[in-house]
């Protein structure tokens, strides 16, 4: 109708200078709504995160009240693990690839590098599906191995450690 409107034969003439405010007050008008939606959208964002596997689920709703953590993990569902107030640093473990690759390490001693790189406070090992493997993925029995990894939290597939001194690769399982 605003087509038909502005092509309309019989319609009144207004100004240039008229229609040039008219547009800068309507563009005022959407950059001001547009920040009130920008300034809010992350609010509470993962206060309650629902995903279809249990002990995802569970670390998520773990994470909530954490707060400036180092957070590994092996899920690429990460987002909630930022935590209630997004403070959280989370990082996907992985090993570099020449021309600019990553991939999930394959052994326990890639693993536990990657993780003693990166001064992690906790990790998340997890699978992201429930598949017909084994309920845990190999990151949780190599984790386990390490004396300083304690279990914060256990549920199928998930499990979530808190590490709390150095990483020993040669406790790997062979």
């Amino acid at each position: 109708t605003a087509v038909l409107a502005a092509t309309w034969p019989g319609r009144p003439r207004i100004s240039t200078r008229a229609g040039l405010g008219a547009a800068a007050v309507l563009a005022l008008l959407v950059l001001a709504g547009g920040y009130r939606v920008q300034s809010t959208y992350l609010e509470n964002r993962y206060a309650d995160p629902q995903f279809t596997i249990a002990g995802l689920d569970a670390a998520f709703k773990w994470a909530q009240p954490i707060s400036g953590k180092r957070i590994a993990t092996s899920t690429t569902r990460s987002y909630p693990l930022l935590g209630r107030d997004l403070s959280n640093h989370v990082q996907f473990v992985g090993v570099e690839q020449p021309h600019g690759g990553f991939v999930a390490p394959k052994d326990c001693r890639a693993w536990i590098d990657a993780l003693s790189a990166g001064d992690y406070d906790y990790v998340v090992a997890s699978r992201d599906r429930i598949t017909g493997k084994t309920p845990f993925p190999p990151e949780v029995t190599w984790t386990a191995a390490q004396p300083a990894a304690s279990v914060v939290l256990r549920r199928a597939p998930t499990v979530v450690f808190r590490l709390d001194g150095p990483l020993d690769p040669g406790r790997c399982p062979s």
